[in-house]
């Protein structure tokens, strides 16, 4: 089952500017200006001077719930944005065991050799060949501002993940000749551990088979049995290219 989109968290909303009080700073001064013709005291206008400075009190006010709102919303969009980065990695991390398990390299086969299957490899048989970024199957929604664009594409992509192509294909390898040979055996001992040498055996000159069938087959070499498909090394393409696998 699919999971659900990464929420991804949306920019907050620039707060908007209070509206200038108009009648409650004209209501002292309205009050001032009657005391005063009332009693005619002119202490009775310094209720007039009230107005401006609820205007000014106002004022200050409404900015300073601005700057809380704004801190606020700064805070939870970052509380947001923490998990939706936690939330990444985990998928990405779930994700890359989940191809590591189905597709494992030889250094996994080693750690734990997985279970063969019934099935003898084919033209379409997937070999690992190294770790790379591939498509991810994670998506996010929301989030539409420049974080979000790239939120977004660093969610479409998974790093280091397992690189495979298809068995029938063939596989080239150009290099110096201790890594070619190295990569070549650790491509031996991938198909090596995968199947079973009633499916799979080596085919070359004798030298060949020693190196890599020593370091790939082991105790898998006991008997001669006539294979359903062939690995094999043909030095004929030239510039170092070893054509390692060709299923048949």
């Amino acid at each position: 089952m699919e999971s659900l989109p990464i929420v991804l968290p949306t920019a907050p909303a620039p707060s908007r500017r209070a509206p200038l009080p108009i009648l409650a700073p004209v209501v002292p001064v309205l009050g001032g200006v009657v005391l005063w013709l009332v009693t005619g005291s002119a202490f009775a206008l310094c209720f007039a001077a009230l107005g401006p400075l609820m205007m000014g009190a106002s004022l200050l006010d409404a900015a300073r719930a601005r700057r809380r709102e704004r801190r606020d919303g700064d805070a939870r969009a970052e509380r947001e944005w923490a998990f939706a980065e936690a939330e990444l990695r985990r998928r990405h991390g779930d994700e890359r065991t989940a191809l590591r398990l189905r597709h494992p390299d030889a250094a996994a086969c080693l750690a734990q050799p997985p279970l063969r299957s019934a099935e003898p490899p084919a033209s379409a048989t997937p070999v690992v060949v190294g770790a790379g970024s591939i498509s991810s199957s994670v998506r996010c929604s929301g989030g539409d501002d420049r974080r979000g664009r790239e939120f977004r594409e660093r969610c479409s992509v998974l790093d280091a993940a397992p690189v495979v192509v298809p068995l029938g294909g063939g596989i080239c390898l150009r290099g110096a000749q201790p890594l070619i040979a190295a990569a070549a055996r650790a491509l031996v001992i991938q198909l090596g551990m995968r199947f079973s040498p009633a499916q799979l055996s080596l085919r070359g000159r004798a030298s060949m088979r020693a190196a890599w069938g020593g370091a790939a087959c082991g105790a898998r070499r006991s008997r001669q049995v006539r294979p359903r498909d062939r690995l094999e090394r043909d030095g004929a393409h030239g510039g170092g290219c070893r054509d390692l696998a060709r299923a048949r």
